[in-house]
């Protein structure tokens, strides 16, 4: 599966994304697409004053994709 693919799939499904864990890396959160577990970290410098909850848009996390 293509990277455009699966943000196709994203905006069309709209899996949700559950926190995994944090690491000096950045948070990681996991979302199911198609059979397929993806995982998106985001940097913790990129945090700011955003409320991160443990559940997310997996679309609005497409940026943070781990490939």
């Amino acid at each position: 599966m293509t990277l455009n693919e699966i943000k196709k799939g994203l905006y069309k499904e709209a899996p949700t994304a559950v926190f995994n864990n944090v690491t000096k890396d950045g948070i990681l959160y996991s979302a199911e697409l198609y059979d397929k577990i993806l995982y998106f970290r985001v940097p913790l410098s990129e945090v700011g004053d955003v409320a991160w909850t443990d559940k997310q848009e997996a679309k609005l996390l497409i940026r943070y994709i781990v490939q």
